[in-house]
C-alpha cells in the first residue's frame, strides 16, 4: 500500500519548501475574472493527495490499529488544513507529528505538536512575540490538548503560558526559536513560579492529575465505550503517567 501511495500521491513525501514550490498559490487573474485553469499544480491538489490516502489507508491497509490511532490523535491535535500555510504544512505535520510518534509516548507527542510548524501557524503561535502576547495556542493546548475544559487553569495561566511560548515559531518546514522574541522574566503558572520557558510549561502540564485524567477518558471514550468507569479511567491514567510521559511519573495502581 505505502508503495502505491508513493506512486499515486507524490506530495506525500515533499518538504513544505517543495509544496510550496511547485503547487504555488494560484495569482488571481487580471480580469478579475479568477482563474478557471484546472486544479492541478495547486494548493488544492496537496490537500486532495492527503485526504485521499488517508481513506485509502483506512479501508486498504493492514495496520488498521496504527490507522485508528493517527485518526485519534489528527483529531485531537486538529489542524485546520484550508488556513494560510497550513495547506503546505499539514502534510508535513501528518508524516512528522501523527505518524511518526503516534505509537509512542504522549509527552513526545505533545511536543512534536508544539513545535510543528503547522500547529504554530493554525493556532497563530507564529505571532506570539515578547510585549504582545498572542494567546489563541496557550488556551487551545489546555483546553483541547492536555488539561481539559475543566482542567483547573485560569485566565491568568493562558496569559502565562502564551509569554512562555514566545519566540516559538518556524521558518519554513522547520521549528524555529527567537530569542529575541521570547520573554524572559518570571511567569506564575499552576501556582509555580519560575523563569519558564515552553518545555518547563510542558513539564508542569504533564505533572498534573487531570492531563493524565483526561488523556485517559479521551482514548477510553474513543476504543473502549462511551461512559468509562471511574475506577477505569484511574488505572489507565496511572499507567499513562507511569508509562507514557517522557519523565515516568510512579503512580500506584
Amino acid at each position: 500500500l505505502e508503495q502505491k501511495l508513493a506512486q499515486m500521491y507524490p506530495t506525500l513525501a515533499m518538504g513544505a519548501a517543495d509544496l510550496l514550490k511547485n503547487y504555488p498559490q494560484p495569482k488571481p487573474a487580471a480580469n478579475g475574472q479568477g482563474n478557471t485553469s484546472p486544479q492541478l499544480n495547486r494548493p488544492q491538489q496537496v490537500i486532495l493527495e492527503l485526504e485521499e490516502s488517508t481513506v485509502l489507508r483506512a479501508l486498504v491497509s493492514q495496520r488498521q490499529l496504527q490507522e485508528t490511532l493517527v485518526g485519534f490523535w489528527s483529531n485531537h491535535f486538529s489542524i485546520f488544513i484550508g488556513k494560510n500555510a497550513d495547506k503546505w504544512l499539514k502534510t508535513v505535520d501528518d508524516r512528522e507529528v501523527i505518524r511518526k510518534y503516534a505509537f509512542g509516548k504522549f509527552g513526545d507527542l505533545l511536543l512534536a505538536s508544539v513545535q510543528s510548524p503547522a500547529m504554530l501557524a493554525y493556532l497563530d503561535n507564529d505571532l506570539n512575540v515578547k510585549g504582545v502576547a498572542n494567546e489563541n495556542y496557550a488556551r487551545e493546548i489546555m483546553e483541547l490538548h492536555t488539561l481539559g475544559v475543566d482542567g483547573g487553569y485560569t485566565q491568568k495561566d493562558v496569559y502565562e503560558l502564551a509569554r512562555a511560548f514566545t519566540g516559538w515559531t518556524f521558518e519554513g518546514e522547520e521549528f524555529v526559536f527567537n530569542r529575541f522574541d521570547h520573554d524572559t522574566g518570571s511567569k506564575t503558572f499552576l501556582r509555580q513560579a519560575g523563569n519558564f520557558d515552553g518545555e518547563d510549561i510542558l513539564d508542569i502540564i504533564l505533572q498534573q492529575p487531570c492531563t493524565a485524567q483526561f488523556m485517559a477518558t479521551k482514548l477510553l471514550k474513543y476504543f473502549v465505550t462511551d461512559n468509562p468507569d471511574a475506577g477505569i479511567v484511574d488505572e489507565a491514567a496511572a499507567l499513562l503517567r507511569a508509562r507514557s510521559w517522557p519523565k515516568p511519573i510512579p503512580m500506584a495502581i
